[in-house]
């Protein structure tokens, strides 16, 4: 087995390898489905025609060829990079995320970081913390805290209903210095922005809008109009 920073490629020589690329083949295609039902029923719900798609697969293996050779490549917290391949990469909850298209080799084996998550500024123990599961006893505290937290998604606009201090958005780095760092292998094709309401004037509106669509998602009419 070989190592190019977060990739690895091998050749299977066993029926357990085997049976285990058939489970991740099945594991992706399930994700797939699922990414792709989301998508068309908030398409649905917004009455909106979906105009492009892109779908990223990553800590994932690919069957390819490289250098002449036919290898299974590993692309661990990244995905496939080849150049005119669309591609997402996700920011933090929060921040902007954006579609790229890949300009020229992003690196040895065409690989791109899948989400400036993946650039953590502090690892998930550092953040959180150690906590004994038994008797909550915190062995060590972490450096970022649960009011740390809903400042960041409160001035984005974000109702959070649940997320662990690990995946903070003060745990990673910014999108924009991520992309920076591999400079022009990749071209911005577009910018998604989360959308956004005031926090504090328009909870209601919010709880109301969500169940809302959550009624529409279950195939059932709205009892008002929705909230805009």
């Amino acid at each position: 087995m070989g190592w190019t920073w977060s990739l690895a490629f091998f050749q299977p020589i066993a029926i357990l390898e085997l049976s285990n690329l058939e489970a991740m083949r099945l594991a992706g295609d399930y994700a797939y489905a699922g990414r792709d039902w989301v998508c068309g029923r908030v398409a649905q719900i917004l009455g909106a025609p979906i105009v492009e798609e892109v779908h990223n697969h990553h800590n994932y293996a690919w069957r390819e060829e490289h250098n002449g050779e036919q290898l299974w490549v590993v692309r661990k917290g990244a995905t496939p990079a080849f150049p005119g391949q669309r591609g997402f990469v996700g920011g933090t909850m929060g921040e902007q995320s954006v579609i790229s298209k890949e300009s020229k080799r992003a690196c040895r084996l065409f690989a791109l970081f899948h989400c400036a998550r993946r650039s953590r500024a502090m690892g998930r123990r550092e953040a959180a913390g150690i906590v004994d599961r038994k008797t909550g006893e915190v062995k060590r505290a972490g450096k970022v805290t649960q009011e740390m937290m809903r400042v960041w998604v409160e001035r984005a606009g974000i109702e959070l209903r649940g997320a662990g201090l690990d995946e903070s958005p003060d745990c990673y780095k910014r999108l924009d210095e991520v992309l920076e760092a591999v400079g022009d292998t990749v071209r911005i094709l577009h910018r998604l922005t989360p959308v956004e309401s005031p926090w504090r004037e328009r909870t209601s509106s919010i709880h109301t809008r969500i169940e809302q669509l959550t009624e529409l998602a279950a195939g059932r009419k709205c009892s008002k109009p929705p909230v805009h």
